[in-house]
């Protein structure tokens, strides 16, 4: 089987909204689970959603002139796209690791999770 090319993924953020260029996007959503297990329950578990938590990662070269780069704690506006689809909402950034290994391209990783309401939606802005 032939592998088929990925979509193109961008990352915009900022209140007026700025494409980063970023490459090895992940967006990870769980949700909590909670047991509503009870003596009607057959002797089976029950489960229901709880709370949703979105994580986000990606890596960003590291550029010198760079004004748009996300410091740690930075609560910002944030628009994913991939493709004709995208997730808009608030990033905090947990994580920020600056690596200039020997052979090795200079760069930043990123982590952190989107806060309250996140939209999902088909229409790209």
């Amino acid at each position: 089987m032939a592998k088929a090319a990925g979509i193109a993924v961008k990352l915009k953020i900022g209140a007026t909204p700025v494409e980063i260029p970023i490459f090895d996007p992940e967006l990870n959503e769980n949700a909590d689970e909670l047991d509503v297990s009870d003596n009607a329950s057959g002797g089976s578990r029950e489960y229901l959603s709880g709370l949703i938590s979105r994580e986000i990662s990606f890596a960003q070269w590291f550029r010198d002139d760079a004004t748009n780069t996300p410091n740690i704690g930075d609560t910002v506006p944030a628009l994913l796209i991939a493709g004709t689809k995208q997730f808009d909402g608030d990033f905090v950034v947990f994580n920020r690791k600056f690596s200039a290994k020997r052979e090795e391209a200079t760069r930043w990783d990123f982590s952190g999770k989107f806060t309250g309401a996140v939209t999902f939606s088909g229409a790209v802005g």
